[in-house]
């Protein structure tokens, strides 16, 4: 079977952990016996007139490079929402008919460009699934105008999108139980996963308390993810405070790009004088950031809502332990795992504090396992 797969970004462009699960399924299907073809948007686009480019990989995949408009580089949280330029937009039909897939899967509720690749598949009369990792939420924060022409543009266009869809594949039922998703009855809960074997051994080349300046005596807090108001970065800060009235020196440590809302991470740090006890550290590469999880005392997951949660996989992975929020697809994720620590509870300090970690049960796992994630993918796509 020849499958096109359609996704927003990829790696090393991406600005979330979907950019690693698009990786994960196009290695794994092409690894059970499939041709893949990867179609993806491309968000760093220099110029309006940027071509595509056709490359492939060592395991055999072809990929298209469809470059986007480029971005305002003022509102970073627009990167991967912003149509192909019109020369790249044009030539989209030409490549997937030259192609010539079995079947598509397709990535990416709400997005320009994924709508596009949906609308090409239906008049070529190509099947295609769709997953559902999430659901935009910036454009709530904005004025009621653009909040209407979203609306307009999810009824119209998006919502066609999944009625044509042969199945639709939700990645937690926090998803699938959203009143966003319209088609309830012919969706179905797919979790992501991890690709374990890239976490079995680490390459020790930094010790981060030496790096950081931190004491053997200081809790290390680590949290990874790109820098927005969703990730809920604010709520460990403002915990700080009561970590040091009870003397306990503690450092935060945050890894990721900046989506727009490091600005106000900085103000409320400035607000509650605790400039010292908090550093961002930027995006990390995999074997760095598999480091500061497996070094940091507590690995801090507080997200306001999350569709899913692949950070809390890596720090299960670690048996770290997990202060969390538990929110939408979390708890789902963090459901069996016995070292979390909820971030609402009145006594987190006095639990962090007094926590015995408790032995993994590496049976929690099997459910993210991408062999079985794939081919349960697959069945969908017969």
């Amino acid at each position: 079977m020849k499958i096109l797969l359609g996704t927003p970004e990829y790696p090393p462009n991406h600005i979330g952990g979907g950019g690693e699960v698009y990786m994960n399924l196009a290695e794994n299907y092409r690894t059970l016996g499939h041709d893949v073809v990867v179609i993806f948007g491309y968000y760093p686009s220099e110029t309006w007139n940027d071509k595509i480019k056709k490359y492939s990989n060592s395991s055999g995949i072809t990929f298209y490079q469809i470059p986007e408009i480029p971005y305002p580089k003022s509102m970073p949280f627009l990167r991967t929402v912003i149509p192909p330029n019109f020369k790249a937009w044009k030539k989209i039909r030409k490549i997937i008919q030259k192609e010539n897939p079995d079947v598509a899967h397709l990535h990416g509720y709400g997005l320009i460009f994924i709508n596009i690749l949906a609308s090409i598949l239906r008049k070529l009369k190509i099947k295609y699934i769709f997953t559902i990792h999430g659901y935009p939420e910036t454009q709530n924060k904005i004025n009621w105008l653009v909040r209407f022409i979203w609306n307009l543009y999810i009824k119209i266009i998006m919502n066609k999108t999944l009625k044509y869809a042969n199945k639709i594949t939700c990645v937690s039922n926090y998803i699938k139980e959203d009143v966003r998703n319209v088609f309830p009855k012919k969706s179905v809960v797919i979790y992501n996963g991890i690709n374990f074997s890239d976490f079995d051994k680490i390459e020790e080349t930094i010790d981060i308390r030496k790096k950081h300046g931190v004491s053997k005596e200081t809790k290390i807090i680590f949290s990874l993810g790109r820098i927005s108001e969703m990730k809920g970065y604010q709520e460990i800060i403002k915990l700080i405070p009561e970590f040091i009235n009870r003397n306990i020196d503690v450092k935060y440590l945050i890894a990721g790009k900046d989506d727009g809302y490091k600005n106000k991470l900085e103000w409320l740090i400035e607000k509650l004088s605790v400039k010292e006890k908090v550093e961002f550290l930027g995006f990390l590469d995999l074997e760095t950031k598999k480091q500061y999880i497996k070094q940091c005392d507590i690995f801090a997951i507080p997200s306001l809502w999350e569709p899913f949660g692949l950070v809390a996989l890596e720090g299960m992975v670690y048996n770290k332990i997990i202060l969390t929020s538990d929110a939408g697809g979390l708890k789902e994720v963090l459901e069996n795992y016995e070292n979390k620590i909820l971030i609402n509870d009145e006594k987190v300090i006095k639990k962090i504090l007094e926590h015995e970690a408790k032995s993994l049960d590496k049976n929690i796992f099997n459910r993210f396992d991408y062999d079985l994630i794939s081919k349960s993918y697959l069945k969908l796509m017969e």
